[in-house]
């Protein structure tokens, strides 16, 4: 089983057309200059959530030469917490050392290859990475960035946990199973916004993230009110509806950008990438002025200099959607094939999963050893 799509591929009309995604950009309205533009030096990245990582990566190691593929390591630097605690207990230490031990902090990493990454070359990469032997596979021992810096091109395949809709079971609240839903933090919130179509449900799972939780009492008065945005300027009114008037998208920073400076969409994309690391411009407040007045001027300003860091990808938001969807209408048509597949390969879940078939109306026979295919 593979998801419809993931991140910023999802806006590119090629992938959907070539069957890599399946989500059409131009229904959503999804620009192809997020995922790829002349003012763009590295390349692009095509992420999948596959339901198997390891049948994907058995595939590839059978069609490529083995040494032609490798998984990308991922190190992690060991915290202040652990270094010192370690540290203290293999040498004895006492008190009086472990301020010294703070300058270690950091400098020694371990190695992380929990996550399918790969790098699938042309060439043998012996003699062009170092390497390292591992579990019958080759490992990286550079990572994802200097990896790129030799031209070499990561291939990333995410686990897809049964995230395979009517609105109208989302309505009912009955979110048990379903993608992105399942959760207390999720289930408070969705009890308040209550989506009713599927542009509503993109703009709830980018909603519903660190840092942008707290705007979703706000949106949803204006949704429950439907009260509609406010601006003197078309252009913005248009860019803000579908997120009553809120920058939720990271789409949107680059459309308004677009506008203010009156330049291409690929460039306000390179200015949106310099927001993390730079903030917004010194003359931002007076190029917005140009076309706005003072107080819509400030209130762009304040949304888009709070909102770095906690703006989302719409096309990911759009491919999550549909993976939300198909569970609701899986649950909606086919409960027992399911919650029989839930029951089989999430097991920690059982519990909450038996309450539901009961809930359903289903009963569910104890095991029987003459039956059971478990040996």
């Amino acid at each position: 089983m593979v998801g419809p799509g993931r991140g910023s591929a999802v806006s590119s009309l090629v992938t959907y057309l070539l069957g890599i995604t399946s989500v059409d950009p131009l229904e959503h309205k999804l620009f192809f200059e997020r995922f790829l533009n002349e003012k763009r030096t590295n390349l692009p990245d095509i992420d999948l959530d596959v339901e198997n990582q390891e049948e994907v990566f058995n595939y590839l190691q059978k069609k490529y030469p083995k040494k032609q593929v490798a998984r990308i390591i991922t190190k992690k630097k060991i915290g202040w917490k652990v270094a010192l605690r370690e540290t203290a207990k293999l040498y004895k230490l006492g008190e009086i050392k472990l301020k010294e031990l703070i300058s270690l902090t950091g400098e020694n990493p371990n190695f992380n290859d929990l996550k399918l990454q790969l790098i699938i070359s042309e060439s043998s990469l012996v003699g062009s990475v170092p390497l390292k032997s591992e579990k019958d596979c080759l490992l990286t021992l550079f990572e994802e960035d200097e990896l790129a810096g030799l031209g070499l091109k990561k291939y990333d395949f995410l686990s897809l946990r049964e995230t395979l809709g009517f609105i109208q079971l989302l309505k009912n609240f009955l979110l048990t199973g379903i993608f992105q839903l399942d959760t207390p933090s999720a289930r408070l919130l969705f009890n308040r916004f209550r989506p009713e179509n599927f542009a509503e449900l993109v703009l709830f799972l980018s909603l519903n993230r660190p840092g942008t939780k707290k705007k979703v009492e706000e949106i949803s008065q204006k949704k429950d009110s439907k009260t509609r945005i406010n601006s003197t300027s078309p252009v913005i009114r248009e860019i803000l509806t579908e997120t009553y008037g809120f920058v939720i998208f990271e789409e949107q920073i680059s459309q308004i950008f677009a506008y203010i400076y009156e330049v291409s969409f690929a460039e306000a994309e390179v200015k949106r990438r310099e927001l993390a690391k730079k903030g917004l411009e010194k003359d931002f407040l007076n190029q917005v002025q140009k076309k706005l007045n003072l107080s819509e001027s400030k209130l762009i300003y304040q949304q888009i200099n709070s909102s770095v860091g906690y703006t989302f990808n719409k096309a990911h938001a759009v491919a999550y959607s549909y993976l939300t969807y198909y569970i609701a209408y899986l649950k909606a048509n086919f409960f027992p094939e399911l919650i029989t597949y839930f029951l089989n390969k999430r097991k920690e879940k059982v519990l909450s999963y038996l309450q539901e078939a009961f809930f359903y109306g289903f009963q569910i026979k104890e095991p029987d050893l003459n039956h059971s295919e478990i040996e």
